[in-house]
């Protein structure tokens, strides 16, 4: 494994968690908090049809503590690893990262939080890239903002033996980061899915749903700046598990905003995407 820490982060990171050890053993519970331990673990794989039908890979593994305030909130505090690839050996996509972050969510019914990660990195497999780092291969970052996720299932809320077929489903994911490596930089991206059940065969599901995805950014990069929708088809293998494939179809267009760089596509494009989401998570 690459070496991305120098040693005084070494050390602070080792002296963090001991103290956050003996706090959540020693103080916490005196004062009222649940303390866990927990751990996530998510990966996608998207292949790009547009992108010169790239490829690419992100992963990440948090684990940490968990405080909760009953009924009221939760804080997560952990360790942070990632680690993204792609097929044409772009340098923004081929990089290691661990980071030292906090998480707060505001409310127990609606997934809403505030998070902080403070990151060390470093690029890594560029060779032969088209597009070489004009950048150091070491860098760092901060980087803080807000998630929203909500979910919906009838199937799985009222029984699928109730409710199928074509039971509705929806999923909506939006955040709101700054990044100070770029350039200080403000994005809020939004994903939205709504969709019925066309398939059942035990546990294993076949979706239809429509699909949008919204792009923008303080900076006015053109790539941050987009709108795309369309219709997809997913299947999810096993539905205790968080695992699905999906196919959409996009149309999408670029947002105008005339930023640092000149957009050298045309306004309007087309997309197909074919991907693998997994996420997986534990408390102790």
């Amino acid at each position: 494994m690459i070496d991305i820490l120098n040693n005084k982060i070494k050390v602070f990171l080792s002296a963090l968690m001991l103290v956050l050890f003996i706090l959540t053993t020693h103080v916490f519970a005196d004062i009222g908090l649940s303390t866990k331990l927990f751990a996530e673990f998510y990966s996608e794989t998207i292949n790009f049809q547009r992108d010169g039908n790239n490829t690419i890979t992100s992963a990440h593994l948090l684990e940490g503590i968990k405080l909760s305030v009953p009924n009221i909130s939760t804080m997560d505090i952990y360790l942070k690893q990632r680690y993204g690839s792609d097929a044409n050996r772009d340098y923004w996509n081929n990089r290691g990262e661990f980071a030292l972050g906090a998480r707060l969510r505001f409310f127990k019914k609606i997934y809403l939080a505030f998070f902080y990660e403070y990151i060390q990195g470093r690029y890594i497999g560029q060779v032969n890239s088209k597009n070489p780092n004009p950048y150091g291969s070491h860098f760092e970052d901060t980087r803080y903002g807000l998630i929203f996720w909500q979910g919906l299932d009838r199937e799985y809320k009222h029984r699928w033996k109730k409710s199928f077929p074509l039971s509705f489903w929806d999923e909506i994911y939006a955040d709101a980061l700054f990044l100070k490596k770029d350039h200080n930089n403000i994005i809020s991206y939004t994903n939205i899915k709504a969709g019925g059940r066309l398939a059942r065969v035990y546990k294993t599901v076949i979706d239809v749903y429509l699909v949008s995805y919204f792009g923008i950014d303080k900076n006015k990069d053109f790539w941050n700046n987009k709108i795309e929708y369309g219709f997809g088809f997913r299947m999810i293998p096993w539905s205790d598990l968080c695992l699905s494939l999906f196919i959409e179809n996009l149309n999408g267009t670029f947002i105008d905003k005339n930023g640092r760089y000149e957009n050298p596509y045309g306004k309007n494009y087309t997309d197909k995407r074919i991907g693998l989401l997994f996420w997986h998570g534990l408390g102790f």
